[in-house]
Protein backbone atom coordinates (compact mmCIF):
# COMPACT_ATOMS: atom_id res chain seq x y z
CA UNK A 1 0.00 0.00 0.00
CA UNK A 2 0.84 3.52 -0.65
CA UNK A 3 0.05 7.09 0.15
CA UNK A 4 0.68 10.44 -0.46
CA UNK A 5 2.40 12.93 1.54
CA UNK A 6 0.36 16.14 2.19
CA UNK A 7 3.68 17.95 2.56
CA UNK A 8 6.06 16.60 0.00
CA UNK A 9 3.87 15.48 -2.31
CA UNK A 10 5.43 12.34 -2.44
CA UNK A 11 4.05 8.96 -2.73
CA UNK A 12 5.83 6.83 -0.37
CA UNK A 13 4.64 3.00 1.37
CA UNK A 14 2.55 3.53 4.56
CA UNK A 15 5.44 2.25 6.58
CA UNK A 16 7.00 5.56 6.12
CA UNK A 17 4.24 7.44 7.80
CA UNK A 18 2.98 7.92 11.74
CA UNK A 19 0.34 5.88 13.02
CA UNK A 20 -3.01 8.38 13.72
CA UNK A 21 -5.88 6.40 14.87
CA UNK A 22 -8.28 9.51 14.11
CA UNK A 23 -7.67 10.02 11.24
CA UNK A 24 -9.66 7.68 8.06
CA UNK A 25 -6.74 5.66 7.13
CA UNK A 26 -5.06 5.32 10.22
CA UNK A 27 -2.11 7.37 9.21
CA UNK A 28 -0.89 10.66 9.77
CA UNK A 29 -1.02 13.01 6.74
CA UNK A 30 3.17 14.14 6.34
CA UNK A 31 5.62 11.08 6.16
CA UNK A 32 7.65 10.53 9.04
CA UNK A 33 10.62 12.82 7.47
CA UNK A 34 8.48 15.99 7.23
CA UNK A 35 6.64 15.31 10.36
CA UNK A 36 10.69 15.15 11.73
CA UNK A 37 11.59 18.25 9.90
CA UNK A 38 8.79 20.14 10.99
CA UNK A 39 9.82 19.43 14.64
CA UNK A 40 13.25 20.29 14.35
CA UNK A 41 12.18 23.25 12.90
CA UNK A 42 9.65 24.07 15.67
CA UNK A 43 12.46 23.20 18.34
CA UNK A 44 15.27 25.22 17.01
CA UNK A 45 12.68 28.24 16.56
CA UNK A 46 11.56 27.83 20.09
CA UNK A 47 14.97 26.80 21.78
CA UNK A 48 15.40 30.42 23.51
CA UNK A 49 12.18 30.71 24.63
CA UNK A 50 12.62 27.04 26.08
CA UNK A 51 15.69 28.00 27.58
CA UNK A 52 14.47 31.05 29.29
CA UNK A 53 11.16 29.01 30.76
CA UNK A 54 13.72 26.66 32.02
CA UNK A 55 15.94 28.90 33.94
CA UNK A 56 12.90 31.33 34.94
CA UNK A 57 11.62 28.20 36.34
CA UNK A 58 15.07 27.05 38.16
CA UNK A 59 14.93 30.30 39.55
CA UNK A 60 11.56 30.12 41.03
CA UNK A 61 12.22 26.99 42.46
CA UNK A 62 15.87 27.78 43.71
CA UNK A 63 15.89 25.82 46.95
CA UNK A 64 14.51 22.78 45.65
CA UNK A 65 16.59 22.47 42.50
CA UNK A 66 19.32 22.32 45.14
CA UNK A 67 18.15 19.74 47.16
CA UNK A 68 16.99 17.49 44.54
CA UNK A 69 20.79 17.94 43.12
CA UNK A 70 22.14 17.51 46.34
CA UNK A 71 20.09 13.70 46.87
CA UNK A 72 21.35 12.93 43.52
CA UNK A 73 24.95 13.96 44.67
CA UNK A 74 24.41 12.48 47.76
CA UNK A 75 22.61 8.87 46.25
CA UNK A 76 25.51 8.55 43.65
CA UNK A 77 28.77 10.23 45.36
CA UNK A 78 31.17 7.51 43.97
CA UNK A 79 29.68 8.06 40.24
CA UNK A 80 30.43 12.29 40.62
CA UNK A 81 33.47 11.85 42.16
CA UNK A 82 34.77 9.57 39.51
CA UNK A 83 33.11 12.06 36.74
CA UNK A 84 34.89 14.95 38.57
CA UNK A 85 38.20 13.22 38.51
CA UNK A 86 37.83 12.45 34.58
CA UNK A 87 37.30 15.92 33.89
CA UNK A 88 40.23 17.06 35.54
CA UNK A 89 42.56 14.37 33.74
CA UNK A 90 40.69 15.77 30.59
CA UNK A 91 40.48 19.28 30.91
CA UNK A 92 43.72 20.55 33.22
CA UNK A 93 43.80 23.86 32.10
CA UNK A 94 40.13 24.31 32.66
CA UNK A 95 40.73 22.89 36.22
CA UNK A 96 43.78 25.01 37.09
CA UNK A 97 41.35 27.86 35.62
CA UNK A 98 39.05 27.18 38.19
CA UNK A 99 41.04 26.08 40.98
CA UNK A 100 42.82 29.72 40.36
CA UNK A 101 39.90 31.66 39.92
CA UNK A 102 38.36 30.66 43.59
CA UNK A 103 41.71 31.23 45.48
CA UNK A 104 41.71 34.58 44.17
CA UNK A 105 38.25 35.30 45.23
CA UNK A 106 38.94 33.81 48.45
CA UNK A 107 41.70 35.86 49.34
CA UNK A 108 39.61 39.15 47.60
CA UNK A 109 41.93 39.44 44.58
CA UNK A 110 41.62 40.61 41.26
CA UNK A 111 41.41 37.75 38.42
CA UNK A 112 41.64 38.04 35.22
CA UNK A 113 41.47 35.14 32.51
CA UNK A 114 45.06 33.97 31.41
CA UNK A 115 46.62 31.11 29.58
CA UNK A 116 48.56 28.74 31.34
CA UNK A 117 50.09 27.00 28.35
CA UNK A 118 51.27 30.77 27.10
CA UNK A 119 52.92 31.60 30.67
CA UNK A 120 54.99 28.32 29.58
CA UNK A 121 55.82 28.54 26.71
CA UNK A 122 56.88 32.14 26.97
CA UNK A 123 59.29 30.99 29.32
CA UNK A 124 60.10 27.93 27.65
CA UNK A 125 58.76 25.45 30.58
CA UNK A 126 61.77 26.69 32.96
CA UNK A 127 61.57 27.95 36.60
CA UNK A 128 61.98 31.18 36.75
CA UNK A 129 64.22 30.86 40.06
CA UNK A 130 66.55 27.96 39.55
CA UNK A 131 65.71 27.52 35.77
CA UNK A 132 64.67 23.30 35.93
CA UNK A 133 61.55 22.19 34.16
CA UNK A 134 58.89 24.20 35.79
CA UNK A 135 55.77 22.37 36.43
CA UNK A 136 53.43 25.03 38.36
CA UNK A 137 52.60 28.68 38.23
CA UNK A 138 53.44 31.24 41.27
CA UNK A 139 52.14 33.83 42.14
CA UNK A 140 55.34 36.56 42.56
CA UNK A 141 53.64 38.87 44.88
CA UNK A 142 51.57 36.44 47.01
CA UNK A 143 47.34 36.28 46.79
CA UNK A 144 47.46 36.90 50.19
CA UNK A 145 49.64 40.21 50.44
CA UNK A 146 47.91 41.66 48.15
CA UNK A 147 49.02 40.57 44.79
CA UNK A 148 46.70 39.66 41.97
CA UNK A 149 46.10 36.57 39.88
CA UNK A 150 46.39 37.86 36.78
CA UNK A 151 49.18 37.48 33.87
CA UNK A 152 51.73 39.88 34.83
CA UNK A 153 51.63 38.68 39.05
CA UNK A 154 52.04 34.57 37.39
CA UNK A 155 55.45 32.84 36.88
CA UNK A 156 56.46 29.13 36.09
CA UNK A 157 58.43 27.39 38.88
CA UNK A 158 59.32 24.25 39.89
CA UNK A 159 57.39 21.90 42.55
CA UNK A 160 60.28 22.42 44.80
CA UNK A 161 60.76 26.23 44.46
CA UNK A 162 56.74 27.14 44.24
CA UNK A 163 56.49 25.19 47.53
CA UNK A 164 59.62 26.77 49.58
CA UNK A 165 58.33 30.29 48.92
CA UNK A 166 54.91 29.68 49.75
CA UNK A 167 53.28 32.75 50.80
CA UNK A 168 56.45 34.78 51.12
CA UNK A 169 57.40 37.87 48.86
CA UNK A 170 59.95 37.18 46.73
CA UNK A 171 62.68 39.70 49.32
CA UNK A 172 61.57 37.14 52.19
CA UNK A 173 62.37 33.96 50.47
CA UNK A 174 65.56 35.41 49.07
CA UNK A 175 66.60 35.55 53.16
CA UNK A 176 65.63 31.91 53.26
CA UNK A 177 67.07 30.47 50.50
Amino acid sequence: MVKTCAKCRVTKAVGEFYAAPDNRDGLTGACKVCKRAAAKAHADANREVVRERARDCRERNRDKVRASRKRWRDAHRDQEQARARQWKRENPDAHARHKSKDRARRYGADHEPYSRAAIFERWGSRCCYCDSEATTLDHVAPLGFGGHDVERNVAPACQPCNSSKGRKTLAEWALTW
